[in-house]
């Protein structure tokens, strides 16, 4: 798969007990793809842990590594391992989140979009290699 970002967002809303895979590229600073939310909505998101996206040269699952100068470049995420998928609420920097391999959310009151991201520095996304697919659920 490429790595260049689409220009086009595609957006996907889902009904209660269905779900949705998305293809997250590792270059780009926030998915194409995202899940249009309403406050109170419930929804797991889940990352098969045998996928691998790459940091310039360093191999990572959906849990992240420690890279200790993507660290010093500055986490978009800090306190999160560098690649880790890490979601967004509204493409906000002030509203990101950790996933991993699984995370459960309660949508907050104000969200209306989630977005997925590898977590790295945000002047270093034109390195990054290969995409990861997630399944996105909403419980209720």
């Amino acid at each position: 798969m490429s790595n260049i970002c689409p220009k086009e967002i595609e957006t996907h809303r889902l009904a209660s007990n269905t779900s949705r895979e998305l293809v997250i590229i590792s270059a780009c600073i926030y998915s194409s793809q995202r899940i249009l939310v309403n406050a109170e909505e419930v929804y797991e998101i889940t990352c098969d842990s045998r996928q691998r996206w790459k940091d310039l040269i360093l191999p990572s699952g959906p849990e992240g590594i420690f890279n200790p100068l993507a660290i010093l470049a500055g986490l978009r995420l800090r306190g999160v391992k560098c690649f880790c998928l890490c979601g967004a609420y509204n493409e906000s920097e002030n509203d990101l989140f950790e996933i991993g391999i699984q995370r459960v959310i309660t949508i907050p009151k104000d969200k209306t979009s989630l977005s997925f991201f590898p977590n790295d520095a945000i002047k270093h996304y034109g390195n990054n290699k290969g995409s990861v697919i997630i399944k996105v659920r909403r419980l209720k």
